[in-house]
């Protein structure tokens, strides 16, 4: 039969292996909590960077739509594209935006012009042409 003093070694044992366990689980938590924190932190960093994109984007598109639509003969039954279009960045605040429009010709008939608008943001939340082609 174990006496007083066997108890309470095994007790003590008992309380350092607990002990430590809860310090590992401790340290542990600390240690991947701040990685999260930094792992949730870069995602957002991107997913701003990509919807500045977008708005980039989106408005150099408008820009050119309108340069074009300036161009036809019968404005008001040009019809552009929601998502078949490009936007590729050509130089600091400059793009090139590549689509069609479909529009009436003077005769009333509807045709599909392909274009190619170079358009400069500058900076004052008006855009310029630099180039326009459409064929």
């Amino acid at each position: 039969m174990p006496n007083k003093l066997e108890n309470k070694q095994s007790l003590s044992a008992w309380k350092v292996i607990v002990g430590l366990a809860l310090v590992v689980a401790i340290v542990g938590m600390i240690a991947t909590s701040g990685n999260e924190s930094a792992k949730d932190e870069a995602p957002a960093v991107e997913q701003t960077e990509e919807s500045a994109w977008k708005v980039r984007k989106s408005a150099a598109y408008t820009a050119a739509k309108i340069f074009v639509e300036r161009r036809l003969v019968s404005p008001g039954s040009a019809k552009f594209p929601w998502f078949d279009y490009n936007v590729v960045v050509i130089g600091e605040r400059e793009y090139q935006v590549n689509g069609y429009v479909d529009s009436q010709n003077k005769y009333g008939a509807l045709l599909r012009s392909n274009y190619v608008c170079q358009v400069r943001d500058n900076g004052d939340e008006t855009w310029s042409c630099l180039k326009l082609q459409i064929e």
